[in-house]
């Protein structure tokens, strides 16, 4: 009894742990889609931008290569911050933009 219960209660954290990290991607690809729509002045763009990241999570393969994509931007955003301070801790918030972007895209792919 105690196994199933166990089960039970991981179950349920892995799903609210899933639910929140979905919000976050859902801001990242209306975000990127709002920056594409101004950029080019065009509300098609940002429609195709957004129906187009959204279907991708829906197929596999091109599921991994966004969320590989969003992982390598977090690193290079850390990257960016880092490099105004020092070039070490350019290297140190890469690499922690890196973790962060991997647990949060890749803990949301089935």
């Amino acid at each position: 009894m105690f196994d199933s219960s166990e089960n039970v209660r991981k179950g349920v954290l892995s799903a609210i742990y899933e639910y929140k990290n979905r919000k976050i991607v859902g801001g990242e690809i209306l975000l990127i889609a709002i920056v594409c729509g101004v950029y080019f002045a065009s509300w098609w763009i940002f429609g195709g931008v957004l129906a187009g990241c959204i279907l991708m999570f829906s197929i596999r393969i091109l599921s991994f290569l966004l969320c590989a994509v969003l992982t390598l931007a977090w690193g290079i955003i850390g990257y960016a911050i880092g490099t105004e301070f020092s070039v070490a801790a350019g290297y140190v918030l890469g690499g922690v933009g890196l973790l962060l972007g991997y647990g949060i895209h890749f803990s949301i792919r089935h």
